[in-house]
């Protein structure tokens, strides 16, 4: 069955709002604008003011969904050691202990309602909790589509690779507004620290090489937080090696 057919559609994403609202990013906006006539759901309404309530759990029943054990339903990528919650094990998760909650995107209607947008050249999804009875919806969240290598892409994402990142945003959108399998993420922040400890002794190392050179080394720029940790240290190991290269030698 096909994916996005199983999750269902927007049921409110039509509805007509009278609203001050923010559009998704248009160089020709250059502020806030106030519609007086109907908006659909074609906008992204940044300042969500449309009119539906604002999906809400009691902080009671997120705190359960948060400490919950979800070892049981991890996968692992091996060759990066990583653990994660696949979007079908989150998805059953969410009917197990929300069943009337589903899952939603924002659909570009300017562009003839693909499910992603445009930032410039970088696509990003916008994907959201809602509930099936009261009509209530969660803040949407942010998400970059990623390559493979979990790396922000440019330009129009094929099917493939926006399908993958469809049922990563929800995920997301589920431990946020639910709580549930959240805790993974506090994992790769992190995951993150070390890196950004890396990035910083590859930038300092990247210092003393402009100052012995008077140019930049070309491999600082590569030191991102999209880089494995054994990227990163390769990064610095050339870094340091081309310092030692620039030292003139005792004779």
């Amino acid at each position: 069955m096909d994916d996005l057919m199983m999750v269902g559609e927007l049921p409110v994403e039509k509805q007509s709002v009278k609203k001050e609202v923010f559009l998704p990013r248009d160089e020709s906006v250059q502020e806030p604008l106030n519609k007086t006539e109907d908006v659909t759901g074609s906008y992204f309404l940044f300042s969500f003011q449309g009119d539906y309530p604002i999906l809400n759990v009691p902080q009671e029943k997120w705190l359960e969904m948060y400490d919950m054990d979800i070892t049981p339903y991890l996968d692992n990528i091996d060759y990066k050691n990583v653990d994660y919650l696949s979007w079908s094990h989150a998805w059953r998760l969410l009917k197990i202990h929300f069943p009337t909650y589903q899952i939603y995107w924002e659909r570009d209607w300017k562009s003839g309602g693909r499910f992603y947008f445009m930032d410039n050249d970088s696509p990003y999804i916008l994907a959201y909790v809602g509930c099936v009875e009261t009509g209530a919806r969660s803040l949407p969240i942010y998400f970059p589509i990623l390559d493979l290598k979990m790396k922000a892409t440019k330009g129009n994402p094929d099917g493939v690779l926006l399908n993958k990142n469809l049922f990563r945003a929800a995920t997301k959108a589920i431990a946020l507004t639910t709580g549930i399998g959240l805790r993974l993420w506090t994992r790769e922040d992190l995951d993150n620290t070390a890196k950004v400890e890396l990035i910083a002794r590859i930038r300092a190392a990247g210092d003393q090489y402009r100052e012995k050179s008077g140019q930049d080394h070309p491999a600082i720029k590569e030191a991102t937080l999209g880089c494995t940790e054994s990227e990163l240290k390769a990064i610095g190991k050339k870094v340091v090696n081309d310092i030692k290269d620039l030292t003139p030698t005792s004779a």
